[in-house]
Protein backbone atom coordinates (compact mmCIF):
# COMPACT_ATOMS: atom_id res chain seq x y z
CA UNK A 1 0.00 0.00 0.00
CA UNK A 2 1.51 3.60 -0.17
CA UNK A 3 1.06 4.05 3.69
CA UNK A 4 3.72 0.73 3.89
CA UNK A 5 3.59 -2.99 4.16
CA UNK A 6 1.43 -5.07 6.71
CA UNK A 7 2.40 -8.50 8.16
CA UNK A 8 0.30 -10.91 9.47
CA UNK A 9 1.23 -14.43 11.18
CA UNK A 10 0.05 -16.80 9.32
CA UNK A 11 2.15 -19.66 10.89
CA UNK A 12 0.17 -22.88 10.21
CA UNK A 13 -1.99 -21.52 7.66
CA UNK A 14 0.56 -21.22 4.44
CA UNK A 15 2.17 -24.20 2.80
CA UNK A 16 6.07 -22.97 2.61
CA UNK A 17 6.58 -25.05 -0.26
CA UNK A 18 3.58 -23.69 -1.94
CA UNK A 19 4.12 -19.98 -1.33
CA UNK A 20 7.98 -20.19 -2.16
CA UNK A 21 6.97 -21.90 -5.71
CA UNK A 22 4.15 -19.12 -6.06
CA UNK A 23 6.60 -16.51 -5.21
CA UNK A 24 9.48 -17.88 -7.46
CA UNK A 25 6.67 -17.42 -10.69
CA UNK A 26 5.83 -14.17 -10.00
CA UNK A 27 9.67 -13.27 -9.52
CA UNK A 28 10.02 -15.02 -13.09
CA UNK A 29 7.02 -13.27 -14.96
CA UNK A 30 8.05 -9.99 -13.32
CA UNK A 31 11.51 -10.52 -14.25
CA UNK A 32 10.06 -11.12 -18.05
CA UNK A 33 8.32 -7.44 -17.91
CA UNK A 34 11.17 -5.74 -16.53
CA UNK A 35 13.09 -7.56 -19.55
CA UNK A 36 10.98 -6.46 -21.89
CA UNK A 37 10.57 -2.52 -21.10
CA UNK A 38 14.52 -2.63 -20.45
CA UNK A 39 15.12 -3.87 -24.07
CA UNK A 40 12.24 -1.45 -25.59
CA UNK A 41 14.98 1.31 -23.77
CA UNK A 42 17.83 -0.10 -25.28
CA UNK A 43 16.48 -0.02 -28.44
CA UNK A 44 17.62 2.99 -30.41
CA UNK A 45 14.97 2.35 -33.15
CA UNK A 46 12.46 2.16 -30.10
CA UNK A 47 13.56 5.16 -28.89
CA UNK A 48 13.81 7.04 -31.94
CA UNK A 49 10.09 6.78 -33.21
CA UNK A 50 8.59 6.65 -29.34
CA UNK A 51 7.18 10.34 -27.34
CA UNK A 52 9.27 11.11 -24.40
CA UNK A 53 5.89 10.51 -22.51
CA UNK A 54 6.47 6.80 -23.59
CA UNK A 55 9.36 6.15 -23.00
CA UNK A 56 8.92 7.95 -19.30
CA UNK A 57 6.74 5.15 -19.27
CA UNK A 58 8.89 1.91 -19.85
CA UNK A 59 11.31 3.45 -17.13
CA UNK A 60 8.35 3.51 -14.83
CA UNK A 61 7.14 0.10 -15.87
CA UNK A 62 10.85 -0.98 -15.29
CA UNK A 63 11.68 0.85 -11.97
CA UNK A 64 8.14 -0.60 -10.72
CA UNK A 65 9.23 -3.90 -11.77
CA UNK A 66 12.43 -3.90 -10.09
CA UNK A 67 11.22 -2.87 -6.48
CA UNK A 68 8.67 -5.41 -6.99
CA UNK A 69 11.34 -8.18 -7.75
CA UNK A 70 13.06 -6.98 -4.56
CA UNK A 71 10.11 -7.33 -2.28
CA UNK A 72 9.08 -10.98 -3.88
CA UNK A 73 12.63 -12.07 -2.42
CA UNK A 74 12.04 -10.52 0.59
CA UNK A 75 9.16 -12.53 0.86
CA UNK A 76 10.72 -15.66 -0.49
CA UNK A 77 13.44 -15.52 2.26
CA UNK A 78 10.45 -15.43 5.35
CA UNK A 79 9.59 -19.15 3.29
CA UNK A 80 13.17 -20.14 3.07
CA UNK A 81 14.75 -19.53 6.58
Amino acid sequence: TPWGELYLPLAGLLDPAKETARVQKEIAATEVARAREAAKLADPKMTAKAPPEKQEEWRKLEKEAVERIARLHEQLKLFTT
